[in-house]
């Protein structure tokens, strides 16, 4: 057990650590074009987006970033709120569906910039925004670096969000598969890194409902299985029966309901 100063613990390592564990691997811009069409349609079913809104302090005049938008279900709420709304986001895919999402819903006020975060130069490619967000956006890999930037883009208010514990869906999943499952790295190491960084941030755990939907068992089968590092070939009768006791069929889709604890994370810029 470590019983030293606690700025001397590396969160960075601890953070690296963890999410080379972590039992989903969910890495690279092809990966996400390819999640772009599944996760807008689980988007719909969900209560999160309305769960983060209500803890927001906004202003018609306020100009916000979402960083790793992905396909807008933060992005597209905001902008029916604010003034202006950066979306940025690695993934081409991504920013080409919000931008059909926010067409349909006759929205004008929503910037798209194809970027990686960490690569982001502040007042070059993106400019001060009053809000930062980056909603279950986290990157895989240097936490710092993102943190940093998120308070430099800022001029008022950042708010993040990150998973609360573990997903039992996906130990059951690994369970399955015979794989020893690990999670996702816990919050509190965000909120100790911010914290080293002089940021005293608060923090609210809140529950989401939502459900992902499958037109059939084979793409129920082929989505869970992404991001695990494994052929499905492995264990597929097995899985075919954890899919039927776990989904069920109504509207024309399977469905696998879901509840999340999330770690809503946020502070002032006097804070920092």
């Amino acid at each position: 057990m470590y019983t030293g100063p606690l700025d001397r613990i590396n969160w960075d390592e601890i953070w690296d650590r963890e999410m080379e564990l972590t039992s989903f691997k969910g890495e690279g811009v092809e990966f996400w074009n390819g999640r772009a069409r599944f996760i807008a349609g689980g988007s719909k079913d969900s209560s999160y987006a309305d769960e983060f809104l209500r803890r927001m302090e906004l202003s018609p005049e306020y100009s916000v970033l979402d960083v790793g938008c992905g396909t807008g279900a933060m992005s597209l709420p905001l902008a029916k709120r604010v003034r202006r709304v950066t979306a940025l986001d690695y993934s081409p895919v991504m920013l080409e569906t919000l931008k059909r999402n926010a067409a349909v819903e006759r929205l004008n006020n929503i910037v798209l910039l194809n970027r990686d975060w960490i690569q982001t130069r502040i007042g070059k490619d993106v400019d001060i925004h009053d809000v930062v967000l980056a909603s279950r956006s986290l990157p895989m890999g240097n936490l710092r670096k993102a943190l940093t930037l998120m308070n430099e883009a800022a001029g008022h208010l950042c708010y993040l969000t990150w998973i609360a514990g573990r997903r039992e869906s996906e130990a059951k999943l690994c369970e399955i598969l015979g794989k020893e499952y690990h999670p996702f790295p816990e919050y509190i190491v965000i909120c100790n890194m911010l914290h080293g960084m002089g940021i005293y941030a608060n923090v609210e755990i809140f529950e989401a409902s939502g459900s992902r939907r499958f037109r059939n068992l084979d793409e129920a089968l082929t989505e869970l299985m992404k991001g695990q590092k494994m052929e499905i070939s492995q264990a597929e009768k097995t899985l075919r029966a954890f899919l039927e006791k776990e989904l069920t069929y109504h509207d024309g889709y399977y469905h696998q309901d879901m509840r999340t604890k999330w770690a809503f994370i946020w502070w002032r810029k006097e804070q920092s």
